[in-house]
């Protein structure tokens, strides 16, 4: 056998035999439970089998010394023992990167793609091989009702040795592998192969140029049949009175879809229009849409909604009329379909089979004793993010709000819903999300992926950092901004638009994409609205929140309304949520405190503070980020490229339990401008947000006037981060006139290019610049639990102040200021109209 020509023998048969499932005496007229029928794992299985050598005649085992021999070598000899069944994951070797890229084995090969090469200094000189069970943990319980031998092992590598193996191979998974391209390999059935699956969840090998039509529409039924999750929509078009227009597919023409009919929708990437009399007809519809209209019919549907044919692009009204419910149209769609290859809408679908055929890139395969590994990579996600589809800042809410999407790439066919994900090359997995809690998902929620499978509430999370759910409202809403904020978009005006139908779903009211904050238990209502009168709260700052909390507690101790309050909500088991400390610990409180307001805060939710809370967003000052002309300077939607941060998380984490994040009353206060006239006509934030008819609140204007707390910026510094530092930042340090003490504070700048002239790697000072900062909002922390309350009695709000400069007669933000000290004590209140 020579394995250095990567042709081993074919004399390993495909068996169907399991003597470690004999062994363990497998009771087969009960459900099987791998947890008890299978060992957990087992570590450097090929020191076994090289030091044993079986008698064919006895069966007995007698020790020889090892041979030099190649491992693939081993492995191709005991492949049914290296496809043995575990629960997480089995160790067969460790080998040398060296040694991996040196092989000429074909298996070596395919694993050695990717890793590390030997002159990084921090590469690491050893890999371990390992098979791990392609069923995650909620799969394997959700496949307790079928036999052992349908689960599948696959290879994997991962770098470096592990002191603790036990613990990393019950880490091990399919989702995790990350080791270069072709970091999972799996046992594949190919096309008219004769031999007996050995499993339903084997991987098989896809036709380049033709997808199986029948196994796309196989996925599509069992998700409408069974995914009670993905059937849930939250309203219906025809209740708000629009008729969408759809291209007949079988007419190839638009038409008024009739109430009640089934449409599927496309997500692409817009190329240049076509030099045409009428680039908006379907008969100039580019390769990407005929395609999907080809597709639309192949499935056994008829309609098909696509933005730039179905959107009269002629209407400026209409056109906004249509984006204001981009929601509705693909979360009502029956299935999205996603052109993810190719640069935009000229490259078609692969495998559709359409001419000229499009085909798709064959995944690598090895050939071992006669049986066919195929690689799983790329994986899903890293499709998805090497795609110039997810770059494009329209397609995040488009796939987002989707029910169903079918993701067409360069290698295969992705099927992603609410509640799970299929793919051409594991067609068949379980559906493991259907068995949460021994039930099915009842309503949508697209941010509570608690298993790590990837679905729709997590497809663009590797952009943030993990597929973990979010810990609070504010946390997701930051999530979504912040992978939005990455992409671009050829027509900036339409930073706003592009992310109107998440704003429509999120769970906060929203001005021109600025949360309203507030904690849950205190979010807004209107009824709540019509009641916002100053209950007897005092105007004037307090000084400690001690002070307030005693305003608080004789006033409505005195009349038992808090006690009452308290009462009701402590026994509301609707109440109890999860929540984390600071210390990482998870509990379970019923928020008693929530729903009382806090002190200084008004007796109901603001609209106004909870606006101007939303306006407390800062710049991560480890990244970059440009400012779009067009958009207001005061809201997120005017920066695009890098990351923000808010203020405070009302429901973030808390040291204690009973810890309440309050939003104090600053006396600051918002009008809004009831159109685009000249001087404006202004009304007070609370009356605009009491008669919106959305939770998105019509923006009239790019104007917003504020009245509140000002000073003057004496100075300003910039300081470059030391070059050689990894870890330091650029500081931008100001300083306040009629403050007492010289001290300078650090702000945030939104955007450095809109400093006063600079060069960014050395020390510059400005003075005279006319910029102000204005206080916008204060925050705190307190507990009103008896046994803590002591703590939080003297804590020092955070004041939240708006750096601002003159643009005419009106103002722009520059940045952001937090601080504890108590500079408003020295400004005037005057009133200001940021733009």
């Amino acid at each position: 056998m020579d394995w250095t020509r990567g042709g081993l023998d074919e004399h390993v048969s495909f068996t169907e035999s399991y003597p470690l499932f004999m062994k363990s005496q497998y009771d087969h007229s009960k459900p099987f439970n791998p947890k008890t029928y299978l060992p957990e794992f087992r570590s450097y299985r090929m020191h076994e089998w090289e030091n044993q050598s079986s008698d064919a005649t006895t069966g007995e085992s007698t020790s020889t010394e090892p041979t030099l021999r190649h491992p693939c070598e081993v492995l191709a000899e005991h492949w049914d023992d290296v496809f043995e069944r575990y629960p997480f994951a089995s160790h067969l070797f460790d080998i040398g990167i060296l040694d991996l890229k040196s092989s000429h084995c074909g298996l070596c090969k395919l694993l050695a793609q990717g890793t590390t090469t030997a002159e990084d200094e921090f590469a690491p000189s050893n890999l371990g091989v390992y098979t791990v069970n392609l069923l995650g943990e909620r799969e394997r319980l959700a496949a307790d009702n079928y036999a052992p031998e349908n689960y599948v092992m696959g290879i994997t590598i991962s770098v470096g040795g592990h002191s603790r193996l036990a613990k990393h191979l019950k880490g091990l998974s399919r989702r995790n592998h990350r080791h270069g391209p072709q970091g999972l390999l799996v046992p594949a059935i190919k096309q008219g192969d004769k031999q007996e699956y050995r499993s339903p969840y084997m991987a098989r090998v896809i036709d380049p140029n033709q997808v199986e039509f029948g196994l796309l529409n196989k996925w599509i039924d069992n998700c409408r049949t069974n995914h009670t999750a993905c059937q849930h929509l939250q309203g219906s078009i025809d209740e708000l009175g629009v008729t969408l227009t759809v291209v007949d597919c079988v007419l190839q023409a638009k038409v008024p879809l009739a109430r009640g009919e089934k449409y599927l929708a496309l997500s692409y990437r817009w190329g240049p229009p076509p030099q045409c009399d009428d680039p908006w007809a379907v008969s100039a519809a580019p390769r990407t849409v005929r395609d999907a209209m080809v597709l639309t019919l192949k499935l056994g549907f008829r309609y098909l909604w696509v933005d730039r044919h179905c959107i009269d692009q002629s209407d400026d009204g209409e056109k906004a009329k249509q984006l204001g419910i981009m929601d509705y149209i693909y979360e009502q769609a029956t299935l999205t379909i996603v052109a993810m290859a190719g640069v935009d809408d000229s490259y078609g679908l692969p495998g559709l089979g359409t001419e000229p055929v499009v085909s798709r890139t064959e995944p690598s395969q090895v050939n071992l004793a006669g049986h066919t590994l195929v690689s799983l990579s790329p994986n899903i996600l890293t499709s998805v993010q090497q795609s110039e589809w997810s770059a494009r800042a329209w397609t995040f809410q488009e796939a987002l709000l989707s029910r169903r999407l079918l993701l067409f790439t360069s290698e295969q066919v992705y099927f992603v819903c609410r509640t799970t994900y299929w793919s051409e090359l594991l067609p068949d997995f379980p559906d493991a999300k259907q068995h949460r809690d021994d039930g099915a998902v009842s309503e949508y929620d697209p941010y509570s992926g608690s298993d790590p499978e990837v679905s729709l509430s997590n497809l663009f999370y590797f952009e943030s950092g993990g597929l973990d759910s979010a810990a609070s409202e504010l946390d997701q809403f930051s999530r979504d901004v912040n992978i939005y904020l990455k992409r671009t978009m050829s027509d900036e005006k339409d930073g706003l638009n592009a992310f109107r139908g998440i704003l429509n779903r999120s769970f906060y009211w929203s001005y021109y994409g600025v949360p309203l904050i507030t904690r849950l238990g205190r979010e807004l209502s209107k009824t709540m609205v019509s009641r916002i009168i100053d209950h007897g709260m005092t105007s004037k700052l307090p000084t400690t929140v001690g002070d307030s909390v005693r305003i608080i507690v004789e006033k409505y101790v005195s009349s038992q309304r808090m006690e009452k309050m308290i009462s009701v909500i402590s026994s509301a088991a609707a109440k109890k949520r999860e929540r984390k400390t600071i210390f990482g610990s998870t509990y379970y409180d019923d928020y008693k405190y929530d729903s009382v307001p806090g002190p200084g805060e008004p007796f109901d939710p603001s609209p106004a503070l909870a606006f101007l809370h939303g306006l407390s967003w800062a710049v991560d000052p480890e990244t970059t980020c440009h400012r779009r002309p067009s958009l207001p300077t005061w809201s997120w939607v005017s920066i695009y490229g890098g990351a923000i941060t808010f203020d405070c998380d009302p429901d973030g984490v808390k040291e204690l339990p009973t810890d309440v994040w309050t939003i104090l009353n600053s006396d600051v206060k918002v009008w809004l401008p009831s159109g685009e006239k000249m001087p404006p006509d202004w009304i007070e934030f609370d009356a605009i947000f009491r008669n919106s008819p959305t939770k998105v609140i019509p923006e009239l204007s790019s104007l917003i006037r504020v009245e509140s707390y000002t000073g003057n910026i004496e100075d300003m510094i910039f300081q470059p981060r030391a070059r050689e530092s990894t870890y330091d930042s650029d500081k931008i340090l100001i300083s306040v006139v009629g403050q007492t003490k010289a001290e300078k504070y650090e702000i945030h700048v939104d955007c450095l290019n809109e400093l006063p002239h600079c060069t960014l790697d050395e020390v510059s000072t400005w003075k005279g610049l006319q910029w102000k900062l204005i206080l916008i909002s204060r925050t705190s922390i307190y507990n009103p639990d008896r046994k803590w309350r002591h703590m939080w009695s003297d804590w020092e709000p955070t004041n939240v102040f708006l750096i601002i400069r003159p643009a005419g007669p009106c103002w722009k933000r520059v940045g952001l200021l937090k601080t504890k000290d108590r500079l408003y004590h020295h400004m005037k209140r005057m009133a200001v109209v940021l733009t």
